[in-house]
């Protein structure tokens, strides 16, 4: 469900709840430029219905996150900072950043598609506002918990899944599917 791109996970990271749940995600060493990702694509997007995308994450080695979704013909962003809990640029309808203590923080984005049809939402790495395409050395981390995608104007509560949407009054799509094989 959630595809890595130029990144890893290891579930080796104490989550808000005490758990060791969370995911150290790690930047790859790379040769050039690249974006640090992981994504869903989402196969059946309503044009013009509200979606929300959002993980509970903290600083490691990097401490700036973006989350993404595409729109159609764009994507639109959000970035955030998790040393500071203050959001960065953003060109999403929405973006919020909300302390859950220890580090941690529920950063989110709201867009509505313009499109109908398959599209991709998910989350980078970040070297700094505006600096998803960087250049990894396989070390650059950042822990993250929940992930998840509802067809809503919020997150809501985290509904845990496997490998199928769950609908407790928002449509999520494979919201809690670990990050890690």
């Amino acid at each position: 469900s959630w595809t890595k791109t130029n990144a890893t996970h290891a579930l080796n990271a104490v989550a808000p709840d005490g758990t060791t749940t969370a995911d150290t995600f790690t930047d790859t060493n790379d040769g050039g430029l690249t974006y640090h990702y992981d994504y869903q694509t989402l196969t059946s997007i309503v044009l013009g219905v509200v979606h929300t995308i959002s993980v509970i994450a903290k600083a490691g080695t990097k401490s700036w996150l973006n989350i993404f979704g595409q729109t159609g013909p764009a994507n639109l962003y959000g970035y955030f900072n998790l040393a500071t809990g203050v959001v960065g640029t953003t060109n999403a309808t929405a973006s919020r950043i909300t302390s859950i203590g220890a580090g941690w923080y529920k950063c989110e984005i709201t867009y509505r598609p313009t499109a109908s049809g398959a599209t991709l939402a998910g989350f980078n790495i970040a070297n700094a506002d505006l600096g998803a395409n960087y250049q990894g050395n396989g070390t650059g981390t950042i822990l993250i918990w929940h992930p998840q995608v509802v067809a809503a104007s919020w997150a809501g509560p985290y509904t845990s899944t496997t490998t199928a949407a769950v609908n407790s009054g928002n449509i999520r799509y494979n919201a809690g599917t670990r990050l890690v094989a």
